[in-house]
């Protein structure tokens, strides 16, 4: 039916949550799935970029994305999302009014999984944005 949600239905082996992860390190929403040792008790954070030269050329274009890719595949399953590179910003401010910014030089983000902050900053260090004269601030993202 249009215009209605349907009930979303996880069956899941515990001996094997593969298929029913879709990026969770545990299946959503399954009772009796409690982490078993440390490593399963990760949280999440947002890696934001900041500055950093953006290549200019095809073939430059074509190494960042090869370095990226690999710092990526460095990380394994800690990527959560990869992100995106920023585009045009605005502005609003308490009053509801917006404009047009120039932005605070912030150009793109990534969410990993990490045990600590200090972990996920040892793992912002080999970020490509590094190399190429950016920053990388690193803020765990809550559980709500």
């Amino acid at each position: 039916m249009l215009g209605q949600a349907r009930p979303l239905t996880v069956v899941a082996d515990p001996g094997n949550f593969a298929a029913a992860r879709c990026r969770l390190r545990r299946p959503p929403f399954v009772v009796g799935t409690e982490p078993t040792d440390e490593e399963d008790v990760m949280a999440k954070f947002v890696l934001v970029y900041k500055g950093g030269k953006v290549a200019d050329t095809p073939a430059a274009q074509k190494k960042s994305m090869e370095q990226w890719m690999g710092w990526f595949g460095e990380l394994g399953q800690a990527v959560v999302d990869g992100g995106a590179p920023f585009g045009a910003s605005a502005s609003v401010d308490s009053s509801g009014k917006s404009s047009k910014t120039s932005g605070s030089g912030l150009t793109g983000y990534s969410i990993i999984e990490a045990k600590t902050v200090a972990d996920a900053a040892k793992k912002a260090k080999g970020c490509p944005v590094l190399t190429a004269g950016g920053s990388v601030e690193v803020y765990e993202a809550l559980p709500m």
